[in-house]
């Protein structure tokens, strides 16, 4: 397997130097600034996944160039923050990082049984600038000139080096570069097992009341609908499907996602909605989803076919990974990758569950190639308690995204509730 590693040629240099026989090929390609790795990635050829030094340059990736493509960062994780923390002759209790979650370092100093008074955290992300976490961390080191400021940035580094202003640069250490390449390996091989998932359809003659108006007689119609049917069998024997009529206007059908990847030629043709249009002037709207079983693909195609009407388009394909893909009845060459945000915020508004929560669960999810989960394992997924995770359950429970199916024995301890989750 063949990685492409991402980062400023100072970090890079400093995870080769910790990677030791690795058992993939690490390919380095090196940018100055993180505005320069759209048109890097653009010309890389030849490899199975890309891997980001940190999370800035990945999310500045990925919203840059929204592909469908294995990527994966470097975490700077408790080890990183660790590692550096020993070096120092006083454990600092005052903190300004840009880095590790603000949960991490509070446990983190409690399992050292440390007092921290204060720290201040800042959340990375493509829309905060570097002199946006300069300035970040200026402020506090204002506020309070006993603060120590880390980071995982070279460039807040050495802007801050340059303003005479001290702080500890955070480095990956071997056990998070090996985590790191191991995640990364397992969503490659999750990448491209996507082509055996369960692709559910709806098919619905959208224009069929004006077709009812237009064949007074009986026999015409039904005349007219078997020519048609003709073609619906033609797309079922392409695909391979399983056809189910729902009355006279729609149709539902299981399929494979790489079969549909396969008659579409990867979203650039859809032949049965041109075909209708052209040959009968039927209006076909078609909502298709992937997932991780037949239900959540129906599931997912439900949820868009709204979006069919609304965008005034007709077909819309919902990945199990939370993106639609959106084909015009004449224009198919082109395909518009939206956000499922909104679906995750209805739920949100329903649940009372976070956006931020949501998004993790679906995700981790994604991750584990199941929606089965239990509380013990949610709550280590979303760094909460317990007690808090049994709440975001029993919301999900009460508004029917999630039932209970059975319960799981461990080595040790209390027997654990297996929960399903479907949204």
């Amino acid at each position: 397997m063949k990685i492409a590693l991402l980062g400023v040629k100072r970090r890079i240099d400093n995870i080769l130097k910790k990677i030791q026989n690795p058992t993939v090929e690490i390919l380095p390609y090196v940018y100055n600034r993180a505005d320069n790795i759209p048109e890097i990635i653009n010309n890389i050829k030849n490899v199975d996944c890309f891997l980001f030094t940190g999370r800035y340059p990945y999310q500045i990736a990925k919203k840059a160039l929204n592909i469908e493509f294995p990527m994966g960062y470097l975490e700077f994780d408790e080890t990183c923050f660790t590692t550096e923390l020993f070096k120092l002759k006083n454990i600092p209790d005052k903190i300004s990082i840009d880095t590790i979650d603000e949960k991490v370092i509070k446990n983190i100093y409690q399992e050292l049984n440390h007092t921290l008074k204060k720290i201040n955290s800042i959340s990375l992300s493509d829309k905060i600038s570097i002199d946006d976490i300069v300035n970040f961390h200026i402020e506090n080191k204002n506020q309070d000139s006993s603060t120590t400021i880390f980071t995982c940035l070279f460039s807040v580094y050495d802007k801050l080096k340059s303003k005479k202003i001290n702080a500890i640069l955070l480095n990956h250490t071997f056990f998070s570069i090996h985590r790191g390449i191991e995640n990364l390996i397992k969503k490659y091989y999750f990448y491209n097992s996507k082509s055996s998932y369960p692709a559910a359809g709806i098919i619905k003659i959208s224009n069929y009341s004006e077709l009812l108006k237009k064949y007074k007689n009986e026999f015409h119609l039904q005349k007219f609908l078997l020519d048609f049917h003709y073609d619906v069998l033609n797309f079922q024997e392409k695909i391979s499907a399983f056809f189910i009529e729902k009355g006279e206007d729609a149709y539902y059908f299981i399929s494979t996602r790489y079969l549909i990847e396969k008659y579409s030629n990867n979203y650039n043709i859809f032949p049965i909605v041109n075909n209708a249009y052209s040959k009968f002037l039927i209006n076909l709207k078609i909502a298709i989803g992937y997932g991780l079983n037949p239900q959540s693909a129906f599931h997912n195609a439900k949820n868009i076919l709204p979006l069919l009407d609304e965008k005034k388009i007709n077909i819309a394909i919902a990945t199990e990974s939370g993106k639609i893909i959106t084909i015009s009845k004449f224009n198919c060459v082109n395909f518009d990758t939206i956000s499922i945000d909104s679906y995750l915020k209805e739920i949100s508004k329903h649940t009372g569950i976070g956006i931020t929560n949501l998004s993790k669960i679906k995700s981790f999810l994604l991750k584990k190639q199941t929606n089965r989960t239990t509380i013990f394992e949610l709550s280590k997924e979303l760094n909460i308690t317990t007690r808090s995770g049994s709440r975001i359950i029993n919301k999900l429970l009460e508004n029917n995204y999630a039932k209970e199916i059975g319960i799981e024995q461990p080595i040790k301890g209390r027997p654990r509730r297996v929960f399903s989750i479907n949204f």
